[in-house]
């Protein structure tokens, strides 16, 4: 989205956020959140809970699993924002094995320390 220089729920190849999903891996259907604008954590979480739509996703208590990338652009918004939530079966409940057993070390909002929380 922000290479593109758009902001929707659906993919510039048409695809949902459940296809995006199930195309890198994830064997359920998930919710999404996205934003723009806003430059910090605090602020799109407090846009998204004064969403009615975005607040029933954040506030969905089957969630197991979430996802959440964060772009800086050069083009309007200059802030892009997206959350990704699931709650597949069966999927481990924490992915902190998929780094050698230890959980990933913190790193800045766009930097994953671990290739499994890499964009493609």
């Amino acid at each position: 989205m922000a290479d593109g220089q758009f902001l929707s729920h659906t993919g510039s190849d048409g695809s949902s956020p459940s296809q995006r999903a199930e195309a890198a891996g994830y064997p359920s259907g998930v919710g999404e959140t996205a934003g723009a604008g806003h430059s910090n954590a605090a602020a799109i979480v407090l846009g998204w809970m004064n969403s009615s739509d975005h607040r029933a996703i954040l506030l969905n208590a089957s969630w197991r699993h979430v996802g959440i990338a964060y772009a800086p652009t050069s083009w309007f918004y200059r802030h892009v924002w997206t959350a990704n939530f699931g709650r597949a079966p069966g999927f481990p409940e924490t992915l902190a094995g998929s780094c050698g057993g230890q959980p990933p070390p913190p790193q800045p909002l766009g930097r994953p320390g671990c290739p499994f929380l890499a964009s493609p």
